[in-house]
Parts: structure tokens; C-alpha cells; sequence
């Protein structure tokens, strides 16, 4: 399934498209055409995007900055779309507030604790000093 990372990424990258345009360019079938315009809707609704007689980037500080987050992401070899999820980010948060953390520390469920502690310490972000 396409985020909407995905949809902005390549607008971002190929600005002056269409949907079908998009479509083609993540390699979908037509059917998941109502998932990206979707996708663009929300894009469009949260100031990244704005949609005419071609979708474009707006640029402004919150589009760029993501867009040189996933950009990052993509040149580090990391899943931006699980990176940028919201539990994710949620977790991040709480983690961050603190030098040494547990799963006490964050009300989290154990398997979710431990993929995302191993994904953050495959990619370089957290260091494990203790199983």
C-alpha cells in the first residue's frame, strides 16, 4: 500500500504531475488510483501540496523539512515510512525525554517495544546496553 510519504516524495521529485502520473511513477495499478488521490487530498489538506492543472510542492518550512527527512532516510537505507509512523513517533518522544529508558518507562506492548528499540538500533539511533 502506498503512504502518503510515497506520494510526496515523488512529487517533490518530479514536480508538474498528474494522479495518473503518479500512479505510473510508484508503478501501481490503475484500481489503486483512489488511494493516492486520497493520499493527495490529505497532502493537500496539511499545506504540502497544492493541486491545479498539476500537483505541486508548496514550499514552505514544514514541506522541505520533510522532504530532507525522507530524502535522508532513502540515502541511509531506512524505512521512512515506519520511521515517520505515528506510534513510532510517539515513542520517540517518550524515549527522548530520558538518557536510559526500559519498557517500564514507556507504556508500550513488548513486541512492539523490542521491533521498534531493534529497528532505532540497526539504523545507528539508540544504543543497547543492556537485554
Amino acid at each position: 500500500m502506498v503512504s502518503s510519504y510515497d506520494i510526496f516524495y515523488v512529487i517533490a521529485t518530479k514536480e508538474g504531475l498528474k494522479t495518473i502520473d503518479i500512479v505510473k511513477a510508484l508503478n501501481k495499478s490503475k484500481s489503486e488510483y483512489q488511494n493516492i488521490f486520497n493520499n493527495i487530498l490529505e497532502l493537500e489538506k496539511g499545506g504540502y501540496i497544492k493541486r491545479g492543472a498539476n500537483i505541486k510542492i508548496v514550499h514552505n518550512e514544514r514541506s522541505i523539512k520533510l522532504f530532507n527527512l525522507i530524502s535522508f532516510c532513502i540515502r541511509n537505507n531506512m524505512n521512512y515510512n515506519l520511521m515517520l509512523k505515528k506510534t513510532m513517533l510517539e515513542f520517540l518522544e517518550k524515549a527522548s525525554k530520558k538518557e536510559f529508558f526500559t519498557i517500564r518507562d514507556i507504556e508500550i506492548h513488548p513486541q512492539t517495544f523490542n521491533f521498534y528499540t531493534t529497528l532505532l538500533s540497526k539504523y545507528g539511533f539508540l544504543l543497547i546496553s543492556s537485554r
